[in-house]
């Protein structure tokens, strides 16, 4: 597995309400591999077009849109990927769970407890290891 975390050296997560926020595209081997992102924004930021990434018709839009919102988020934001060999190997459900669980965990470990507003997993994946983590289907049609 990789997990990376790009945080910013400017923080601006210090104060407010923070929403944690994560989801998966891919899913198994025979679909490719599975990549988890997790973003931090304070619970105002709005981003203008932001949709679930598989109702952007070419893939051109869609890394347009992965540029502008890596530019805007300055470095907050986990990755984590499995490839199609990991998951094969773990198992579907074991890595999307640990996937979720590392990078929601990297972003609260940056975001002051006193700043968290809530932390969303979008879907019904439960993570019981991840304080504050709730689970809503749909998500990304009702969060920004």
């Amino acid at each position: 597995m990789t997990c990376a975390l790009h945080q910013a050296s400017d923080c601006s997560l210090n104060t407010g309400s923070v929403v944690i926020g994560s989801d998966e595209v891919g899913w198994g081997a025979v679909a490719g591999p599975l990549f988890v992102v997790a973003v931090a924004a304070q619970k105002s930021w709005r981003f203008r077009g932001l949709r679930d990434s598989k109702k952007y018709a070419d893939k051109a839009e869609r890394a347009d849109v992965f540029e502008r919102l890596t530019e805007e988020l300055r470095g907050h934001w986990a990755l984590a990927t499995y490839s199609p060999s990991q998951i094969d190997q773990l198992g579907a459900q074991h890595c999307l769970i640990e996937a979720h669980t590392r990078v929601l965990q990297e972003l609260l470990a940056k975001t002051p407890k006193s700043a968290l507003d809530r932390v969303i997993v979008d879907g019904s994946l439960q993570l019981p290891s991840v304080r504050d983590a709730v689970a809503i289907p749909n998500a990304d049609a009702t969060f920004p």
